[in-house]
């Protein structure tokens, strides 16, 4: 079973003055849900032969769940979990973000990143698009678990979603 869905609203919903909110907390969604840790939640995912995978660009938060069909049921729970109750514990936060901020550092002396990222700032002057949807090393510092835990209340909400479904 393959499952692709999308919450509309990404990184052009991060506040002004906090470009990196959506993908921090992308990447945040699996890294423990409900009574679940980090390492129980991965562990629980690889038993399972299940990958789950989120991301966002300027326009969504994306995401996709891949599994056998005898895990269905397991690989939903979990999905579901990661979306209605994701953790954002304070050591998954300090690792993910150091993981962020090192891709940031990385980015910065890569001339086709530097590129893009000047040319949506050029293009969208003043405008939510012209911010880099992974923020920058002064804004994902910055980035408080209240802030993604707002983010995801309100993003990923049912009328918001689109889903596209394939069980071979």
């Amino acid at each position: 079973i393959a499952m692709e869905f999308a919450f509309m609203g990404g990184a052009a919903q991060d506040p002004a003055d906090k470009p990196g909110v959506a993908s921090l907390t992308a990447s945040l969604l699996d890294e423990g849900a409900g009574d679940m840790t980090a390492e129980v939640f991965h562990r629980t995912l690889a038993d399972k032969a299940i990958e789950l995978h989120f991301d966002a660009n300027r326009d969504e938060m994306r995401g996709s769940v891949r599994t056998l069909s005898e895990n269905r049921d397991a690989a939903f729970d979990l999905l579901r979990l990661s979306v209605t109750a994701p953790r954002f514990d304070t050591e998954a936060v300090e690792r993910i973000r150091t993981a962020q901020l090192a891709a940031l550092r990385r980015r910065s002396t890569e001339p086709n990143a530097i590129a893009s990222e000047r040319w949506f700032a050029t293009a969208f002057p003043n405008h939510p698009y012209g911010r880099p949807v992974s923020g920058t090393l002064d804004s994902v510092p910055a980035i408080t678990r209240e802030d993604l835990a707002s983010f995801a209340k309100r993003t990923m909400a049912r009328d918001n979603l689109k889903i596209a479904v394939v069980d071979r």
